[in-house]
C-alpha cells in the first residue's frame, strides 16, 4: 500500500514557482526559510518567511509555508488562516486541504477537519495524497499531534547537519570629490579667534577621498530560532589625500541579542539590543590651511579623538499595517586629553518613538520623535556675551526633533526614501547655542544582484542660531 508521506509539504517548495514579479529578495529570505525548515528550525524558518512577507514577496506558495510551519509550531489557527489563503490557489489546493485538516484535527475540531479530509480526498490528482486523506477521514485520531507528523519527525543525521552560526560580511566603498575639503571660508576676514587677529586669506583645497563601510557580524541562533546572539565589527570611515588631515574613522565592537518576542504573522513583536565599545579618530584642524590646531608647542590635533561605551535598545511592535516603537541610545565619551583646554568627555542619552504605517507591501509612512541630551563633564558653557569664563557651568544641551518620511519600492530591485526634519538645541545655561536645524534627504538604494547594493544619498542642513556671534564677538553679528 502507498502511504501518504506529509513531506509533499516541502517537495511543494521546489515545485512551485513563484510570481515572476516577486522580489530578489524576498524570494530570497523564502529559501532561506525553507533551508531552516528542513533542518527542523522551524521558529527560524517562520521568521525569514515573515521578513519575505515584509519586503514585498507575496505569493500563495509563501502562505502555504507560512502555515506548514505554524503547525509544526502548534499555532494552529495561524496555520488554519495561512493555509486558507494557499487553498485559493488550484495547484496547491489539494496540499492546503489536507494541511487544514490536520490542522484542524491536533486543535481539536474534529468537524472541520472531516470537511477539509473530504475536499483533499475529492482534489487530489496523486493517489497517495488521495489514500491519506481517506484514512484520515475513516479515522479522526483523537485531539493532538497525529500520526504523519510522528512519521516525518527528523532522521539525527538531519539534526546534526542543522547549522546554528552564520557569518555576514558587508563592505561598501565609493569615490568623493570634496572642493572645499578644510570648510574655509570663501571671503577673506579678520581671525579674531587669534591673539594677534590676523588678516586671512583663506584657500578652498580640493581633495577626492574613499568612504568605507565594513560589518562584520557572528550570528548565533537559540534551537528554538527565536533568539539571534549577535557579535559585530563595524567601520565607518572617509580617507583623503595622504598630505591631509581630514581623515575620519570610526571603529566598533558590539555584542547583543535580537528577540522575537512572540505573535502571529500580522501581529509581532521584536526586540534588539546591544552592548558597544567604541573608537573614533577626528582631527582637530585649521579651516585656513588644514594643518594641526596647536599653539606654541601644543597640539590640539587629538581633541576630538574619543573612546566610548554604552547600550542601545530597539523595540517594535507590527499590528497588522501599523507598527509602533522605540529607540534608546546610552552612551559615555572619553576624549584624549590635550594641554590648555578643558576635556569635551561627555554623556548621551537617546529616546526616538515612532509609529509607521504601510499603504502596501511596496510603500509605508513613518513619523518619529526625536529627544536627546548631551552632558559635559568639564566643557563650560557660553554666557548671552559668547564668553568662556571657569565659574560658568558645563556643557548642558538638550534636543527635541520631529521626522517624517516616506518609503516607496519600486520593481523588486530599486528602493526610494524621502524625509524632512526639524530639531532644536536649547543650551541648558543662557541659552547662547541654541539652534533650529532644518534637515531634508532623499536615498535611492539599488540591488543589481543578491550580493551587491548600490545607494545616493542627498540631504541639506540648515542651522539658524538666534543667540550666538561669529566668533563669539557680539560687533561681528549673528553667526
Amino acid at each position: 500500500m502507498r502511504r501518504f508521506n506529509p513531506r509533499l509539504a516541502l517537495i511543494a517548495l521546489a515545485v512551485f514557482a513563484a510570481p515572476a514579479a516577486a522580489q530578489v529578495d524576498g524570494a530570497a529570505l523564502m529559501h532561506e526559510g525553507n533551508e531552516l525548515y528542513r533542518d527542523t528550525l522551524y521558529r527560524a524558518a517562520l521568521l525569514r518567511y515573515e521578513e519575505a512577507e515584509a519586503a514585498g514577496f507575496a505569493s500563495p506558495l509563501l502562505d502555504y509555508n507560512i502555515g506548514v510551519t505554524a503547525y509544526r509550531l502548534e499555532l494552529f489557527d495561524e496555520a488554519v488562516l495561512r493555509l486558507e489563503r494557499a487553498y485559493d490557489d488550484a495547484a496547491l489546493a489539494p496540499l492546503a486541504a489536507y494541511n487544514l485538516g490536520l490542522a484542524h484535527r491536533a486543535a481539536g475540531r474534529g468537524a472541520d477537519a472531516a470537511r477539509w479530509f473530504d475536499l483533499a480526498a475529492t482534489r487530489a490528482d496523486d493517489s497517495a495524497l488521495a489514500e491519506a486523506a481517506h484514512d484520515a477521514l475513516a479515522s479522526l485520531a483523537p485531539p493532538g499531534r497525529p500520526r504523519e507528523v510522528e512519521a516525518e519527525r527528523p532522521a539525527r543525521q538531519a539534526r546534526e547537519r542543522a547549522h546554528v552560526g552564520e557569518l555576514h560580511l558587508v563592505v561598501r566603498t565609493g569615490f568623493g570629490s570634496d572642493d572645499n575639503v578644510n570648510r574655509s571660508p570663501s571671503e577673506p576676514y579678520v581671525d579674531f579667534a587669534h591673539p594677534d587677529e590676523p588678516d586671512v586669506i583663506p584657500e578652498a583645497v580640493p581633495s577626492d577621498f574613499t568612504p568605507v563601510e565594513v560589518t562584520a557580524e557572528y550570528v548565533l541562533h537559540n534551537e528554538t530560532g527565536d533568539t539571534d546572539f549577535v557579535f559585530g565589527y563595524d567601520l565607518d570611515s572617509d580617507y583623503h589625500s595622504a598630505e591631509l588631515a581630514n581623515d575620519e574613522t570610526t571603529q566598533r565592537l558590539r555584542m547583543g541579542a535580537d528577540l522575537r518576542l512572540g505573535g502571529r504573522a500580522n501581529r509581532q513583536r521584536r526586540l534588539e539590543s546591544d552592548f558597544f565599545v567604541t573608537r573614533h579618530h577626528q582631527r582637530n584642524f585649521d579651516p585656513d590651511d588644514g594643518f594641526d590646531r596647536g599653539i606654541n608647542d601644543f597640539d590640539f590635533y587629538r581633541q576630538f579623538t574619543y573612546t566610548a561605551a554604552g547600550i542601545t535598545a530597539d523595540f517594535s511592535h507590527t499590528i497588522g499595517r501599523w507598527q509602533w516603537g522605540f529607540d534608546t541610545h546610552l552612551e559615555r565619551r572619553e576624549y584624549d586629553r590635550v594641554p590648555l583646554v578643558a576635556n569635551y568627555d561627555s554623556e548621551l542619552y537617546l529616546l526616538k518613538p515612532s509609529v509607521a504605517y504601510a499603504f502596501s507591501d511596496a510603500m509605508s509612512f513613518r513619523f518619529a520623535a526625536h529627544a536627546y541630551r548631551r552632558l559635559a563633564d568639564q566643557r563650560p558653557s557660553r554666557d548671552l556675551n559668547g564668553v568662556l569664563l571657569t565659574t560658568n557651568p558645563p556643557l548642558e544641551y538638550d534636543y527635541q526633533g520631529f521626522e517624517l518620511g516616506i518609503t516607496r519600492r519600486l520593481l523588486g530591485w530599486l528602493e526610494l526614501d524621502a524625509s524632512v526634519m526639524q530639531l532644536e538645541r536649547t543650551d541648558g545655561f543662557v541659552g547662547y547655542n541654541d539652534y533650529t536645524q532644518d534637515i531634508a534627504s532623499v536615498r535611492a538604494e539599488l540591488w543589481p544582484g543578491r550580493r551587491f547594493t548600490m545607494s545616493l544619498g542627498l540631504t541639506s542642513r540648515n542651522f539658524e542660531y538666534p543667540n550666538a556671534f561669529a566668533f563669539h564677538d557680539p560687533a561681528l553679528g549673528p553667526k
